[in-house]
Formats: C-alpha cells, structure tokens, sequence
C-alpha cells in the first residue's frame, strides 16, 4: 500500500507518489506533475502514462530509490519521484 504521500489532486486514496513505493510493491503510472522539462526529460526515460514500475530498492538513507521501469532499472531521487503518481497494483 502506499504509504503517507502526497495524493493525487481531485482523486480518491487509491493514488499516490512514486516517491512512497515500497521496495517490492508495484504500481501503474498515472501522471507526472512537474515543470515541462523534467517531465519531457522523465518521459524520454520512460516514465509514460500505464507503464508498470516496480520499486527494486532504497539506498540506505531511502533516498534515492530503484526503479524497474521497462527492463531498465533507474534510479531516482524523491524529490523528482514525488511529482509522478501512480496507482499501486497487488500481484
């Protein structure tokens, strides 16, 4: 489940920021809400609306995290990962 995060404006809990993930869990990406450049810049890496992303791991200070996205593995800083938003899939 997502865990404390910012929800997605004018939805229901069901969605949150990439940045709560945990290691393990899985979600579909809904939206990236940030400054056109690093949105285009996120979108050229993959990041694309229904893409599945898994979180791989965290560093030891939970900051940055991997991500599975596309059989690429990327990491990600949550300050970057809290304007993506997703909703979380149980496997």
């Amino acid at each position: 489940m997502c865990k404390g995060s910012a929800k997605m404006k004018k939805d229901t809990n069901s969605y949150c920021s990439l940045d709560t993930l945990a290691p393990g869990k899985s979600g579909r990406i809904l939206s990236i809400q940030c400054e056109e450049h690093m949105r285009q810049r996120l979108l050229d890496m993959g990041f694309v609306k229904d893409s599945l992303i898994t979180c791989e791991g965290e560093s030891s200070h939970k900051d940055p995290k991997a991500f599975l996205l596309r059989g690429c593995v990327v990491a990600l800083r949550n300050a970057d990962s809290r304007h993506i938003f997703i909703q979380e899939v149980t496997s």
